[in-house]
């Protein structure tokens, strides 16, 4: 809770900088769908009491599109888990987010006390395209039984189709569609730090 708390603050602070140069009211952010509605629309909120006029351009690119944007003006800030280092951006670590494996209440390791590395590999994940990164650990080959872009659709895949799934815990936590999430007991995804950039 203490770093989703750090998180919102500064990301807030990234954007009233933003608004307090840019006398035109509008600020582009991008951020895939749950970081944006934990982190960037509160701060969101927070500000249009102080910059009434603001207009808000919220959407999710990924990676590579974002660099371009920023780069190019097309972006103002972009949140995201995956470390872009270039010397004419600011990048700003927000905080760690630690990840876990998850499956739907119904799915057979889920009631399991003991799950090891070996459990998770006999079951199919949902997973991201090439280019995208759930973080999982590389040198595991496992079964994708369903690829996907969003994070929020890896939530609902994992939910109510019985895939495994590699989420952010704070995300996993947070997450209120039908069905529901079973943190496994397995420790194999180390945390990753979260960033404004």
């Amino acid at each position: 809770l203490g770093a989703t708390r750090v998180a919102l603050r500064a990301v807030e602070s990234a954007l009233d900088q933003i608004l307090s140069s840019d006398s035109a009211g509008a600020v582009h952010v991008s951020a895939s769908g749950p970081y944006a509605s934990l982190f960037v629309l509160p701060a969101l909120r927070k500000l249009t009491e102080q910059y009434p006029d603001i207009v808000a351009h919220v959407r999710s690119t990924g990676p590579a599109q974002a660099e371009r944007l920023l780069i190019d003006g097309g972006l103002d800030i972009f949140v995201t888990d995956v470390p872009i280092s270039r010397a004419d951006l600011k990048v700003t670590r927000l905080g760690e987010l630690s990840y876990s494996v998850y499956a739907a209440d119904f799915h057979p390791l889920a009631g399991q006390i003991d799950v090891s590395v070996d459990d998770l590999l006999e079951h199919p994940f949902v997973g991201p395209p090439d280019g995208l990164a759930d973080h999982w650990v590389v040198h595991l080959p496992r079964k994708v039984g369903m690829v996907v872009e969003q994070l929020h659709v890896a939530l609902e895949v994992c939910a109510l189709d019985g895939l495994l799934a590699v989420l952010p815990d704070l995300v996993a936590r947070n997450f209120r569609g039908e069905g529901s999430l079973v943190r496994l007991p397995v420790e194999i995804i180390p945390p990753r730090p979260l960033y404004a950039v």
